[in-house]
């Protein structure tokens, strides 16, 4: 039998934020939603609080896309079924994608809010947490977006490097295996 907390969760992601992903062709698993396209597989996971109990129930939106081509220049083992797709090459918190940029979780406390909270769920996903999606779905995308968080700043990371090389960008490719070797950052063993 699922928690007062859980059951929350689920109804807000019930009553809208699944039928938006069902209508845009994701699939659902639990709490993730997933669209597989040509290139890339987009990821949308809802995360329960650790904390969470009866009285209060908070949960976030993590956003992200694995692209088979950076996992084979990466060197990483190619993973075909989205649902054991666990690393992405680029991903974000929604919150950080909102207009007041920081790790944004909703909160129910009664059920009488889970209409409310659906309606911001909804809203989010359209107008930032879809966007964001979109705008990484291709290697480009990631060469872009890779390490990058609105009012935080760029990481370099070892899937913008790989991006860059499948775009022919190889001296930016360097300098980013670079910065992640000065980092202490163990790369493929043919980027060394």
């Amino acid at each position: 039998m699922p928690t007062v907390s859980s059951k929350y969760i689920d109804d807000a992601i019930g009553a809208g934020a699944a039928s938006l992903f069902k209508r845009l062709g994701y699939r659902k698993h639990g709490r993730k939603f997933y669209l597989v396209s040509e290139l890339s597989t987009a990821h949308v996971r809802f995360q329960a609080s650790q904390w969470n109990h009866a009285g209060s129930t908070r949960f976030t939106i993590n956003l992200g896309r694995y692209f088979v081509a950076i996992a084979q220049r990466n060197g990483e083992p190619v993973i075909l079924d989205p649902l054991k797709q666990k690393q992405m090459h680029v991903g974000i918190r929604i919150g950080h994608l909102l207009p007041e940029q920081g790790d944004h979780w909703w909160t129910i406390r009664t059920a009488n809010e889970v209409p409310a909270v659906s309606a911001e769920l909804v809203a989010a996903m359209r107008d930032y947490g879809l966007p964001y999606l979109n705008s990484v779905a291709s290697v480009e995308g990631v060469a872009e977006f890779s390490g990058y968080i609105p009012g935080i700043g760029k990481n370099a990371t070892l899937s913008k490097a790989s991006a860059l090389d499948l775009l022919g960008r190889s001296k930016e490719a360097e300098e980013i295996r670079a910065q992640l070797t000065a980092r202490g950052v163990m790369l493929h063993k043919d980027d060394k």
